[in-house]
């Protein structure tokens, strides 16, 4: 097994290692991340699959079903009375829900596409620790080394590597 790993100094760049590492799709059970603190000891900060994908389309589906209604009925009205057949002219509930649900869909995309790649642990983050000591993380992976060394390098980890892990 290879595991390739980055040191870091903060929980911003902590964090914005793991959510790219997560948006790359490594998952979040091949993902360690470690505190090391100045006085030698050792702290795992659990990664979790938390990628809130399904709450982001449920969020992301109600806002929009609530802004598409509102939107097309108030657009359906406006035309009705702007073409004089006054405000029930046209079918303003058919074209709220109509709205409601083109608008529910595209929420729902957009609401999944958010909760993709969110990663809870930075309250778990002792910044103090960090300043004074680090985080390593590492991804335990063969198939998905090269693909965690470019986002390991991207987003600041210093010492990138990866070694084979010892049985």
């Amino acid at each position: 097994m290879r595991v390739s790993t980055g040191i870091y100094h903060d929980a911003r760049s902590v964090t914005r290692a793991v959510r790219a590492l997560l948006s790359a799709s490594v998952p979040a059970d091949s993902i360690r991340v470690v505190i090391r603190e100045p006085s030698g000891a050792e702290r795992d900060v659990p990664v979790r699959d938390e990628a809130g994908v399904l709450r982001g389309a449920l969020t992301g589906g109600v806002i929009g079903a609530a802004l598409g209604a509102v939107g097309m009925a108030v657009l359906t009205v406006s035309v009705s009375l702007s073409s004089g057949d006054g405000p029930l002219g046209a079918d303003p509930l058919g074209s709220a829900i109509r709205g409601a649900l083109t608008a529910a869909a595209a929420g729902v995309t957009l609401g999944a596409l958010i909760g993709i790649g969110r990663w809870k642990g930075m309250p778990k983050l002792d910044r103090g620790a960090l300043e004074r000591g680090s985080a390593v993380v590492s991804v335990h992976s063969d198939a998905l080394a090269d693909t965690a060394v470019r986002v390991l390098s991207e987003t600041g980890g210093e010492e990138v590597e990866t070694t084979e892990a010892e049985s």
